[in-house]
């Protein structure tokens, strides 16, 4: 078989085959001769992941030792298979976890095997050629182990995930990466009262072309420790995407921080946490006409969205009302109102409590080049509304009518609260929103539609997708039904 194998292709033809397949036919091909079970196998083991316990967390229930130290050994064995000749040049990811303790002082029980493991760990990292993610969760590094990463030519993405950082007593060499993703506290890495603990003293700001800082805690102020760096440079000179806090906002160091990012692309505002039920609102923040002059993507809440709008925007997603009821219509107006470059804006979504004819109208006159549109609803049907209000029936024999016809993709989110689960949108009425839809939005390509009816209760969510695919270069197929759920 190997010899047949051979005068078909050559083995480096067959690797690079194998590249393009699924991992389940991956898996069934090393299941059909030796040769191929040779060359696919490695393929397999892209992905090295180590997962550790420490004694204090196993003593928690356990009094014996032994039962730690199995594992710890497993971890060892299966790193040296990894960094074995034949597998390293497959794996392209690396994550090492060390499960916590709830009590805080988790942190220090690392010792013996676990130590023994972590030290594997950073050791066998070299001996990947072509790794280019790094992950680390709940670990505690110094940065001497962090600088160790800069041995790793093909290294492009870092992650941090609720990880101790112990500085430094000499200035350390900056980290030259691509991404870098903190989640958790970034204090707990670069504590603002430590020297040489900011993010411009450990990574080389000038190779970033993605931030993402997230955190757990709520309401207070990013420190502009965090982001200090030389006033004279512009640190950030490749960043084209950056994830914070949207709480940074209430930083003095904000638009300074935007001012040094003159190559931003898209800039997420992340809310923390999504329960609370006052949504955040943060005081007008004023930028200059140049900063963040190529921002095209803002994903942020709806507050948030006004410092924005003078850009040249072509995608905003306002987050405030799409896991929670917020915004009335003329506040959504407000904001789409001062768009400065409506007719590049090609993708937006929002939340809203009820829809109106005045906010579809908005959307409709003003964005003449809109291609998805994405909203959430969240309504009280019934008797008492308004005139203009989209109520169910209005929604559904309206709607299709008030949408821009250069729509490729839609998506209506439907909550109403005083529906019976029978009432819902099914049979005729919805044959009648699709044919309606359909005919007046002559280039969509998607529509996926949810539905939840709350009498009494939570009851389950409905969703709909419907896709249609091109036949040939001139002409269109069929719409079908590609996916109906029903999630409780």
């Amino acid at each position: 078989m190997l010899q047949s194998i051979d005068e078909t292709l050559p083995p480096e033809l067959w690797e690079m085959c194998c590249v393009y397949l699924p991992r389940t036919d991956l898996r069934s091909l090393t299941l059909t001769c030796t040769a191929f079970r040779w060359i696919a196998q490695p393929k397999l083991f892209d992905t090295l992941k180590i997962s550790v316990v420490p004694r204090a967390v196993i003593l928690e229930g356990v009094q014996e030792d032994r039962t730690l130290q199995m594992p710890l050994t497993l971890s060892v064995a299966r790193l040296r298979f990894f960094a074995c000749e034949r597998i390293r040049a497959s794996v392209q990811s690396c994550h090492l976890t060390v499960e916590r303790s709830e009590r805080e002082d988790g942190w220090v029980c690392l010792q013996d095997g676990t130590l023994e493991v972590m030290d594997e760990f950073l050791r066998s990292l070299p001996s990947f050629p072509n790794v280019s993610k790094v992950s680390f969760t709940s670990v505690m590094l110094d940065a001497r182990e962090l600088q160790c990463l800069g041995e790793l030519r093909s290294l492009k993405t870092l992650v941090l995930s609720d990880c101790r950082l112990i500085p430094s007593p000499t200035p350390p060499t900056a980290l030259a990466i691509e991404h870098l993703q903190i989640s958790g506290d970034p204090y707990r890495i670069f504590p603002p009262s430590k020297e040489g603990s900011s993010i411009g003293m450990l990574f080389d700001l000038t190779r970033l072309r993605t931030l993402n800082i997230s955190r757990h805690t709520w309401g207070d102020e990013t420190s502009a420790a965090i982001f200090h760096v030389s006033s004279d440079i512009t640190p950030f000179l490749n960043l084209t995407t950056l994830s914070i806090p949207s709480t940074s906002m209430l930083s003095p160091s904000f638009p300074s921080l935007i001012a040094r990012c003159p190559r931003l692309h898209k800039l997420e505002l992340l809310t923390f946490p999504k329960s609370t039920s006052h949504p955040y609102r943060p005081p007008p923040v004023v930028l200059s006409s140049t900063m963040a002059s190529h921002l095209e993507v803002f994903v942020g809440p709806d507050p948030c969205t006004p410092t924005f709008t003078s850009r040249a925007l072509r995608k905003i997603v306002m987050t405030s009302g799409l896991e929670l009821p917020y915004n009335i219509p003329e506040e959504i107006i407000r904001i789409l109102s001062d768009v400065n470059s409506p007719s590049d804006l090609e993708d937006l979504t929002f939340g809203v409590y009820h829809i109106t004819g005045s906010l579809l109208d908005c959307i409709c006159d003003r964005f003449s080049s809109l291609k998805s549109l994405a909203m959430t609803i969240w309504t009280v049907d019934g008797d008492g509304f308004p005139e203009g209000v989209y109520t169910r029936k209005m929604l559904i024999s309206q709607l299709p009518h008030h949408l821009p016809r250069t729509l490729i993709h839609l998506e209506l989110h439907t909550r109403f609260s005083c529906l019976e689960g029978s009432e819902d949108i099914q049979g005729e009425a919805l044959s009648a929103f699709i044919r309606a839809l359909l005919g007046h939005c002559k280039c969509l390509q998607t529509f996926r539609i949810s539905f939840q009816g709350i009498l009494g209760g939570i009851l389950p969510v409905k969703s709909w997708i419907w896709e249609r695919t091109m036949e040939n270069q001139h002409r269109w197929g069929g719409w079908e039904p590609l996916q109906i759920t029903i999630q409780t």
